[in-house]
This record gives C-alpha cells, sequence and structure tokens, in this order.
C-alpha cells in the first residue's frame, strides 16, 4: 500500500486544536459579601468578561479545577456613576459547594478567545500560600 507525503501529513494533523494559553483576570480574598450574598467582580477587571451588548447582565460559563461547569451572571447597575458589577447565578452554589468562606481566594482565567473566551476558577484555601506557575509568560497554574 502507498501513501502518499502529503496525505499522511493532512491525517496526523486534521482536528488538531492548539489549547489557548490562559489569563488571570481576577485575583480576590473572598469578603463576608463575597461568601454570603454575591461576589464583587473588581470594576477594573469587568472588561475581560463577554460584551454585554447595552444589557446590565451577561451570563458566562466558567470551569472548576474538577472540570465542572457553573453559570455565572455578572450584573451591573442600570444607573449611576459606578457600575459595581457583582457575580450572581451559580455563584452561592458554588460557594457551598466548595465550602469556601472568608478569606479564601478565588482566581478567575480566561483564554481570551475571541468571540467566545473560556473560563476557569481555581479555589485557594484561607492561610495557604498563591503559587503562580507562569510559562512563557503565560498562566499554567
Amino acid at each position: 500500500m502507498h501513501v502518499s507525503y502529503t496525505h499522511m501529513h493532512l491525517f496526523t494533523t486534521a482536528h488538531i486544536v492548539p489549547k489557548m494559553p490562559r489569563t488571570r483576570i481576577v485575583e480576590k480574598q473572598l469578603t463576608p459579601t463575597d461568601v454570603q450574598q454575591c461576589f464583587c467582580w473588581p470594576s477594573n477587571s469587568l472588561s475581560e468578561l463577554p460584551g454585554f451588548n447595552d444589557n446590565h447582565h451577561v451570563e458566562f460559563k466558567v470551569l472548576d479545577t474538577a472540570g465542572k461547569p457553573w453559570t455565572f451572571v455578572c450584573c451591573t447597575r442600570r444607573t449611576g456613576q459606578h457600575a459595581k458589577p457583582v457575580l450572581r447565578g451559580e455563584w452561592l452554589r458554588f460557594v457551598e459547594e466548595k465550602g469556601l468562606g472568608i478569606g479564601d481566594i478565588v482566581i478567575f482565567y480566561s483564554n481570551g478567545a475571541f468571540p467566545c473566551p473560556s473560563y476557569e476558577i481555581r479555589v485557594v484555601p484561607n492561610g495557604v500560600p498563591v503559587h503562580h506557575l507562569r510559562l512563557f509568560g503565560n498562566d499554567v497554574y
């Protein structure tokens, strides 16, 4: 059987999708409000979320470190000078299931892929040092 190099090259590289590098977009120590009501998203990181398209809320999926998807909704004020973004949706269920408390740290990552970025969340318990592993300028863990 004769297989040409061109045919073999197409066969071996078909359907290979490179993993996008991820970027840490939010790292925050949880407050009583974050744990009991809603996560107060830092205003300076609002641009890292999917477009609001003239709405005051946007829904997006986040994978935890176990690969479980969560649906969060980021809401902003309808009026006023400051947006005051907060996360709702499954946020409180996430807090309960993960046993999060005041002082724990959550880190959100994005792969930044346009137009549909993906998001991940990592939890670091209170008192455990946060270590970041960077490879070629990208957060690995």
